[in-house]
């Protein structure tokens, strides 16, 4: 009984897409979008395909699929041109071509020199039941047809009538598309503009922009530096986290444990007593400052937010190396903001950990920031 309610026709291997739809393939706008897939029946009918996409407004456009040249293996391809950024979407629609089936048949009879009377009084009736399922202009025209092929003497007059171009996209825009399936999935496509494919990302510690050892690196240290690395062809400068810097278990210089009042920590380990992620490192200067040259201040992900307690324990990466000469770039690390979200659970070594919670970070973390810890 499955194969009873099976569809007739097979559409697979649908590009582009990512796990079968389930996440969505990336575009660009104002360039062309090419869409193929695998599409086959059973029997000899000639197959017709489409594309069904709409934009992020969902506005949608139907593109006609042509078979890939070579032929034989069933390979359907489309191309649309997104004008929007924006979530776009399509599907792809398959048939069987009753007009095409017939059009191929009677090209090859016609070509062979077989009679056709049969065939040419079977062109006349799908062309006056399209006429009859269509409305407006696409019935005026196919009924202007029908008095073009009565008017015509001659087999091979009538042929080419049938067999002209416009006759057949007339027929394609009447055809009531027998046995019509649907791909099984909604494939999702995300448009960006053309600088999201690529970028070259250049990456700076603000705080080494300095000239002098002892003064800490400001954004208007960075701001003379942005047409170096300009001309060096990089689109995008990358910060560090440039939040203010723990103190908890802050490392001085060269990796060591202990850190002097001045030494500045890792850029990573940040939140302390001056805030988290919603300030800045009051020593880079002011945020209205980082403002006027920046249209919007840079996203930085919280390290310790979406770290596991256990990995939360471990020393966190450092900073690149810097010249003799420069301020250090030691690694640190450092008790996580408040903001931190708290939770119960509890990790794999949790028979050696107290059963305290910090009110630093609301982990029971063990000895990383035991100090400040409270009961739970």
């Amino acid at each position: 009984m499955a194969a009873i309610h099976a569809p007739r026709i097979a559409i697979e291997a649908v590009q582009p897409s990512l796990d079968h739809g389930r996440f969505a393939a990336k575009a660009s706008v104002d360039e062309p979008v090419t869409v193929s897939a695998v599409i086959f029946a059973d029997g000899h009918d000639v197959l017709a395909a489409a594309v069904c996409w709409h934009d992020d407004l969902g506005q949608q456009q139907r593109v006609p699929m042509q078979l890939v040249k070579p032929l034989g293996r069933d390979l359907w391809e489309a191309r649309f041109t997104p004008r929007r950024i924006g979530r776009h979407g399509f599907i792809i629609e398959a048939w069987w071509d009753l007009y095409g089936t017939y059009r191929h048949e009677l090209a090859k009879k016609h070509q062979a020199g077989v009679p056709v009377e049969l065939e040419l009084e079977e062109g006349r009736r799908l062309v006056v039941a399209a006429a009859e399922r269509s409305e407006g202009e696409l019935k005026a025209a196919l009924e202007a047809r029908l008095d073009r092929f009565a008017s015509l003497d001659g087999d091979d007059t009538r042929v080419a009538l049938l067999l002209d171009e416009e006759t057949l996209q007339l027929m394609q825009a009447a055809d009531e598309r027998p046995h019509l399936t649907r791909s099984d999935a909604h494939y999702p496509l995300d448009v960006e503009r053309l600088a999201a494919r690529f970028a070259s990302w250049y990456e700076l510690f603000p705080r080494s922009e300095t000239d002098h050892p002892s003064r800490h690196g400001t954004f208007d240290d960075v701001r003379k530096r942005l047409p170096a690395i300009r001309d060096m062809g990089f689109d995008v400068l990358y910060f560090p986290p440039i939040h203010p810097i723990g103190r908890t278990h802050r490392k001085g210089p060269n990796n060591t444990l202990t850190a002097g009042p001045d030494d500045p920590g890792s850029p990573y380990a940040i939140g302390s007593h001056e805030g988290g992620t919603r300030r800045f490192t009051p020593s880079s200067a002011a945020a209205s400052r980082f403002v006027s040259w920046s249209p919007t201040p840079p996203t930085t992900a919280w390290r310790s937010r979406w770290t596991s307690p256990s990995n939360a324990r471990r020393t966190t990466p450092g900073s690149p190396s810097t010249p003799a000469g420069s301020p250090g770039v030691p690694t640190a690390r450092s008790a996580t903001p408040r903001t931190r979200p708290r939770s119960t659970r509890t990790s794999s070594t949790s028979t050696s950990m107290p059963r305290t919670r910090c009110r630093h970070c609301g982990w029971r973390c063990a000895t990383w920031c035991r100090a400040g810890s409270t009961k739970a």
